[in-house]
């Protein structure tokens, strides 16, 4: 598999818990709770020096940390957002998943330096 392919299915893994969802809007022109958290969640990820080669970089030198980026806690998003869980427990975990983000950024920054 390609570094391209290994970068699509993160990014996918992650972009399928925003469009799986339905992101309805009420009369109130008040969006879903879930699908806000998430974009800002994503907001924060996707950025323009975002580190190129990270993700392959990941999966051959921390596979547990890469597992968590791309499958494990986007898994558990998807669930507790299907379960409709308290929207503070949602946040726990996105906040998680920001966090092994950062982690998984910094370890890539400073394995150049």
């Amino acid at each position: 598999m390609d570094q391209a392919e290994v970068v699509r299915r993160a990014i996918e893994a992650v972009s399928e818990i925003c469009t799986r969802q339905s992101v309805e809007v009420d009369e109130g022109n008040q969006g879903d709770p879930y699908a806000e958290r998430m974009r800002e969640a994503w907001k924060q990820i996707n950025v323009p020096d975002y580190p190129a080669g990270m993700i392959p970089w990941l999966d051959r030198e921390c596979a547990r940390l890469y597992m968590e980026l791309t499958e494990s806690l986007p898994a558990q998003m998807q669930r507790q957002w299907e379960a409709r869980v308290p929207i503070e427990q949602f946040q726990q975990t996105i906040n998680q998943w920001l966090e092994a983000h950062q982690a998984a950024v910094a370890m890539y920054r400073q394995r150049a330096q």
